[in-house]
């Protein structure tokens, strides 16, 4: 319920973006997805919805945002010489939120994948973390 969040956040009290996301936002909604949709404006961030998140529509936002996300080969690519999926190290770093979601993070990875890109990914596929750039991501 994004009223709850409202109500919060309307004092006068400052609130930094890393405890919105680290102690409201993550702990409250429990929802791997939203590590899709909270960006840091990094080279290596997911991509910045170009609307504002909605009550109504924040599901279906999120799923769109979790697709294009391992769509990405910059985020997601498989690499079948080695039987590798070398994601984003945002999976490493907040791992404990897909686990909560699919069982392992191997499981939530195959599964995204899957739905994704349609790609056929065997259950003992290895997961590999590549480089995080915090370059700033620059419009063209």
């Amino acid at each position: 319920d994004f009223n709850w969040l409202q109500a919060r956040w309307s004092g006068s009290q400052a609130i930094s973006l890393n405890h919105l996301e680290n102690n409201l936002i993550r702990p409250w909604f429990k929802d791997a997805r939203i590590h899709f949709a909270l960006v840091c404006a990094a080279k290596s961030c997911p991509a910045l919805l170009a609307e504002p998140y909605r009550g109504d529509s924040v599901s279906r936002q999120l799923n769109t945002q979790t697709r294009e996300f391992f769509e990405d080969k910059r985020q997601v690519f498989y690499r079948q010489q080695d039987n590798t999926i070398v994601v984003s190290k945002i999976f490493n770093w907040y791992q404990i939120d897909f686990v909560n979601d699919a069982g392992t993070l191997k499981a939530y990875i195959i599964r995204e994948t899957r739905e994704a890109t349609g790609q056929d990914i065997a259950s003992n596929v290895k997961i590999a973390f590549h480089d995080y750039s915090w370059d700033l991501n620059q419009a063209p």
